[in-house]
């Protein structure tokens, strides 16, 4: 096999891993301690962000291009606040009210419901 073939089925099953684990820390937080899901939303993304921005600095990448174009930052805003948040927030706030399991089971059943609604 090719190492780069390789190293995207590792990376893959890092990222399953961590969404797997996501979901469960986000319980724990949820049960154990006096934590909101739009608290835990926000440092979510907030860390997400820094880390991510820190990696395109470090590869020497202009960080600030896609604020440039009018259209790139509707885009962005759109997404940010009715792709990325919806997901988050609906998929946190479902842990917060009964658990994690069942988020799962809700939020890998919201393509069937788009499909079905589309036709």
């Amino acid at each position: 096999m090719q190492l780069s073939f390789r190293l995207g089925v590792i990376f893959i099953l890092l990222a399953a891993a961590a969404w797997g684990l996501g979901g469960v820390a986000g319980q724990f937080l949820f049960q154990f301690y006096d934590v909101g899901a739009p608290w835990l939303i926000a440092v979510r993304q907030i860390i997400a962000g820094v880390v991510f921005l820190g990696y395109l600095l470090c590869r020497g990448e202009n960080i600030w291009a896609v604020l440039q174009d009018k259209e790139d930052r509707k885009d962005l805003l759109a997404f940010s606040f009715l792709g990325l948040l919806g997901a988050q927030f609906g998929f946190y706030y479902t842990i917060s009210l009964c658990n994690a399991a069942t988020a799962t089971v809700l939020q890998y059943t919201a393509p069937i419901f788009v499909m079905l609604w589309m036709s």
